[in-house]
Order: structure tokens, then C-alpha cells, then sequence
């Protein structure tokens, strides 16, 4: 099983945090992939940062993946 961590940049005039929002988002992103023949089979999932939510603003994503310890080599970016 691999396991594969995607950084997403969202830009949203809506709360991108909402319960709902996030659902549509996830759903949105499982239909691209498919559209690209990544296999049914694949797994999605939010990692919650440390304060809770799951989308961090830009400005602080540098202190946000300093406090989880990220490295930046093990995330790829996505466009769609």
C-alpha cells in the first residue's frame, strides 16, 4: 500500500474548512482523478492540522509545517 501526501492549494472566497466544502472538495478531486485513470481503489483523506482544521492560510503554512515537522520533498502539488 502506498502512501502518497498531495499539498492542495485552494483559493475560495468560501470557508474551505466547512464540513460540507471540504466533501464537495474531496468529491471534485476523486472525479479529476478518475478523469485521469487513477484506479477507483484510491483512498482520500483531509490530515487535520494542529489547530484543527484542515486548510492552513499561505502565510502560515511555513510555521504550520514547522510545527508538524513536514519535510517539503514528501508532498507533490496538484493542479487541475
Amino acid at each position: 500500500q502506498k502512501k502518497q501526501i498531495v499539498r492542495v492549494e485552494v483559493k475560495s472566497g468560501l470557508n474551505v474548512n466547512d464540513a460540507a466544502v471540504m466533501e464537495t472538495t474531496l468529491q471534485w478531486i476523486k472525479q479529476k482523478l478518475k478523469d485521469r485513470g487513477i484506479e477507483n481503489d484510491t483512498r482520500l483523506t483531509w490530515r487535520l492540522q494542529p489547530d484543527g482544521n484542515v486548510f492552513t492560510p499561505k502565510h502560515d503554512r511555513k510555521a504550520a509545517a514547522e510545527e508538524m515537522d513536514l519535510k517539503q520533498e514528501g508532498c507533490s502539488k496538484i493542479y487541475f
